[in-house]
């Protein structure tokens, strides 16, 4: 998922396949010079369900 609050870009960013594990994301073009802030979250299977989180720190060169 984005994670707006901590990015310096402000607009919408679209993550397609956001559930599988080929999730693509789409930079925006106004988006040169700042930082996406991307957090991944896995799950096992099991009872109870178990999460993993890591985040991803996108810089978009201009």
């Amino acid at each position: 998922m984005f994670y707006d609050e901590p990015s310096s870009y402000n607009g919408f960013v679209d993550i397609n396949n956001s559930t599988s594990s080929s999730a693509i994301i789409e930079i925006p073009e106004d988006a040169g010079g700042k930082t996406i802030h991307i957090v991944l979250q896995v799950s096992d299977d099991g009872t109870p369900n178990l999460y993993a989180y890591r985040r991803i720190i996108l810089t978009v060169s201009q």
